[in-house]
């Protein structure tokens, strides 16, 4: 575990604030809710609970009741969880779960409400800080002395069961939609994979996609994966979409030719997965 974390830290650098409240990072404002590209999924406890929102429903903290999920450092590569399970005054129990290729953590631990954030430390000494955005979705910093790893979380009380149920119903019908609207133009990605036929309109008119059916289409849990590998010459680069199979939120991806990560595209767009 210890040397996983420090492979990661050692992609960034920052000097600690002192103080109750975090220093956060200027970068991190940057970051926005998506889809992580974890090479595994990360792993909750067998008896994971979930705060119910009725328990304080006037409460400090109440906000705070649930699940959220997303991604974290650098090129979306690592899965990351926060459950809260219990809040009682300014602690509460939580658990904490992050994934990559190199990173496996899964701990219940008890944290406490700071100002706006809820800290909590690890077994390894390396801390954790939460804060809720405006709308709802989770800034997190991991940290261990000088160094750190940020990225946004999105709600999700969703439960493995339920995705892999609604993953299921998807992948079953004939007909897949993802609408993308962005401020200049919509278009939609509809896909019959028992045909082996679809209706792509591509991103900015994109002669290399053009019209083509998805050459891989399957659950990786959390996501729904929609996949278009261009063959026309000249082509060099993957377009993915990876959808929550429950909300139905969706987010867009491309991978260049010769480069191992992926990079968002559309980030100023609503994409949905619609049945």
């Amino acid at each position: 575990m210890m040397k996983s974390l420090l492979v990661l830290f050692a992609l960034f650098g920052l000097s600690a604030g002192a103080g109750a409240q975090t220093a956060w990072p200027d970068a991190t404002a940057d970051n926005q809710p998506g889809a992580s590209h974890s090479a595994r999924s990360v792993r909750l406890p067998a008896d994971v609970k979930l705060m119910s929102a009725r328990a304080d429903p006037a409460g400090a903290h109440a906000a705070w009741s649930g699940g959220w999920r997303g991604w974290g450092c650098p090129a979306f590569t690592c899965d990351v969880a926060l459950v809260v399970e219990e809040a009682r005054g300014d602690e509460a129990t939580v658990v904490i779960a992050a994934a990559g290729s190199e990173l496996d953590l899964s701990e219940r631990v008890q944290a406490r409400f700071v100002g706006d954030e809820l800290q909590a430390r690890l077994a390894d000494g390396s801390t954790m800080q939460f804060r809720q955005r405006a709308d709802g979705n989770v800034d997190f910093l991991w940290r261990r002395r000088a160094d750190w790893v940020a990225g946004v979380l999105g709600k999700d009380d969703s439960t493995l069961e339920q995705r892999e149920a609604e993953a299921r119903r998807w992948l079953a019908r004939d007909t897949l939609d993802v609408k993308l609207v962005q401020p200049w133009q919509a278009y939609s990605i509809r896909v019959r994979p028992a045909a082996r036929s679809s209706s792509f309109i591509a991103d900015a008119g994109d002669a290399c996609l053009g019209a083509r059916v998805p050459t891989d289409l399957r659950f990786v849990d959390p996501y729904l994966v929609m996949e278009f590998a261009p063959t026309l010459g000249g082509c060099n680069f993957k377009v993915q979409y990876r959808a929550h199979p429950v909300t139905g939120k969706a987010w867009a991806f491309r991978q260049d030719n010769g480069e191992s990560s992926w990079r968002r595209i559309a980030r100023q767009a609503d994409i949905a997965l619609q049945r």
